[in-house]
């Protein structure tokens, strides 16, 4: 389910219209990001998110793959 909602997140940030509706939307989280990115505790989740990011995403696609639940 991550997988495929980070797929459709991916496809969506590639279309101008989509990409500026999501970037608006109050539904978005991290819509405010900007706002609070001085602050060291948000850096430090950011950089965390993006150490892992990668191998989260390889590993969920390894699962979905393999049937594993």
């Amino acid at each position: 389910m991550m997988r495929s909602g980070w797929t459709a997140e991916g496809r969506w940030l590639r279309e101008p219209d989509i990409s500026a509706w999501v970037a608006d939307s109050r539904l978005n989280l991290l819509r405010a990001l900007p706002d609070q990115a001085d602050e060291p505790s948000v850096q430090e989740a950011v950089n965390r998110y993006l150490t892992h990011v990668r191998a989260a995403s390889d590993r969920l696609a390894q699962l979905d793959e393999s049937g594993t639940p």
